[in-house]
């Protein structure tokens, strides 16, 4: 789980987000399997924090192979 937030110069008074992301494994052992990546935004007066979870794993079913990737956000947001 990776969170971040961004101050906006006038109260929020909504968000949506759009996620895009990218994965490679370190080792060529285990193919990733499945991918689960979601993003969420919270308000609070001027300060819009999205929080991204993502869970990587292989077909063993176990979460023990080292992946790298990164996430992308947008966020756009309605100021009052």
């Amino acid at each position: 789980m990776v969170s971040r937030a961004v101050s906006a110069a006038q109260p929020a008074d909504t968000a949506r987000r759009a996620a895009c992301y990218y994965l490679y494994m370190r080792t060529t052992s285990s193919w990733c399997f499945r991918a689960q990546v979601d993003a969420s935004t919270a308000i609070n007066n001027n300060v819009v924090s999205v929080t991204v979870n993502f869970a990587l794993r292989d077909s063993s079913g176990v979460f023990d192979d080292a992946y790298n990737g990164f996430v992308d956000i947008l966020v756009i947001v309605d100021r009052i």
